[in-house]
Parts: structure tokens; sequence; C-alpha cells
């Protein structure tokens, strides 16, 4: 399992972003477009991705 150390170095390693604290958690963005999260009240990881990278990504039904 990715630590927040993981993710957080193959976030800023992309260009442009930043991290950002808002929740209690970090936020990983570029410009105003946040693409990955860890939301803390739950203690999970969001990624935000295109649509088309939600094939194959095992969800039936991907979320909206």
């Amino acid at each position: 399992m990715a630590t927040l150390a993981d993710i957080r170095r193959a976030a800023l390693a992309l260009p442009g972003a930043v991290e950002l604290d808002s929740h209690g958690g970090s936020w990983f963005n570029v410009g105003k477009k946040t693409f990955v999260l860890y939301w803390a009240q739950d203690g999970r990881w969001i990624f935000k991705l295109p649509k088309p990278r939600h094939t194959g990504t095992g969800w039936t039904n991907p979320p909206r």
C-alpha cells in the first residue's frame, strides 16, 4: 500500500503541482484543479481521473 510519502513524491513530480492542507488532509492541485486528495475524515485517498482513465480501474460503473 502506498504511503503519504509515496503519493506526495509522485504528485509533486508533476509540473505545476502543489500540496495544500484542506479539511485536515493533503490535497494536490495543479492550478485550481485538484487531482488527488487524502480525505482525513474517512482515512481514504481520492484520485480524480479524466473519464477515459476510468476504464480498466476495476470499477463496473465509474463514478461521475
